[in-house]
């Protein structure tokens, strides 16, 4: 996991869900990004990417993450490889 669900008012935060084709089971591939913009600083960060399954945003807010608390940007098709980037990215350990 990238980051760990903290505090909504400390920063500005938005997600952005991206969807890729079904996988060759109809499994669904979709994800969110949970971004944020920390007070002073103009650059946007990834905070934690929640993968959806077959949740809906329902999985950020069992994630940690109120959507009603967080700007929802428009979702973006993406395709699978792009997908299995953006899970394992997920997956790894924030950088210190």
């Amino acid at each position: 996991m990238v980051g760990q669900p903290r505090p909504l008012n400390q920063s500005a935060w938005m997600y952005q869900h991206l969807r890729a084709p079904n996988d060759s089971s109809e499994n669904p591939r979709r994800l969110y990004l949970v971004l944020r913009i920390d007070k002073g600083d103009p650059y946007i960060h990834l905070h934690d990417v929640v993968n959806e399954n077959y949740d809906g945003k329902q999985c950020l807010d069992r994630a940690g993450y109120p959507q009603r608390e967080m700007l929802a940007l428009p979702t973006i098709d993406i395709g699978a490889t792009e997908y299995r980037i953006w899970i394992k990215r997920g997956n790894e350990p924030e950088p210190t």
